[in-house]
């Protein structure tokens, strides 16, 4: 079994924070994985009326593999896609295993107490409704 890899140079391109052309900070957001083993999946963050639906594309799994937690302001999608080992040489390699990790800043405030998820046809739906504004009736004293 012969196995070649082929490899791109990699080209570095300079910036100049001076140049009026460079864009700043507020509109590019870079994530770094600073857990190099660790991979992460596609995930779209989708908004409706009433509620946020993150959605991850990670096939080949089962509901028990994944860890979903979340704090005030974001929601953490965790574990691991494990492989069949077997000896075997790639000709191409696209679909990552191992532990994986998504992160997903929420946008508003929400009822996390409410939150459910479903693993259907590859993709894992976490449903989160919207925690929207309530009127709040005043009585006055002639009702009272």
């Amino acid at each position: 079994m012969n196995c070649v890899f082929h490899t791109a140079p990699i080209r570095f391109i300079p910036v100049d924070p001076d140049d009026p052309d460079y864009l700043s900070a507020n509109i590019i957001h870079w994530q770094i994985n600073m857990k190099p083993h660790i991979w992460r999946p596609p995930t779209d963050l989708i908004e409706t009326a009433e509620r946020l639906v993150i959605r991850v594309e990670i096939a080949g799994m089962n509901e028990r593999e994944f860890s979903i937690r979340y704090d005030q302001k974001r929601v953490i999608i965790s574990g691991c896609r494990s492989e069949i080992p077997e000896e075997r040489c790639f000709h191409r390699m696209e679909i990552s295993f191992g532990d994986f990790e998504t992160e997903v800043e929420l946008p508003q405030p929400v009822m996390f107490e409410e939150l459910s998820a479903e693993y259907k046809d590859g993709f894992l739906l976490v449903t989160i409704p919207k925690d929207l504004p309530r009127n709040i009736p005043i009585q006055s004293e002639e009702h009272a």
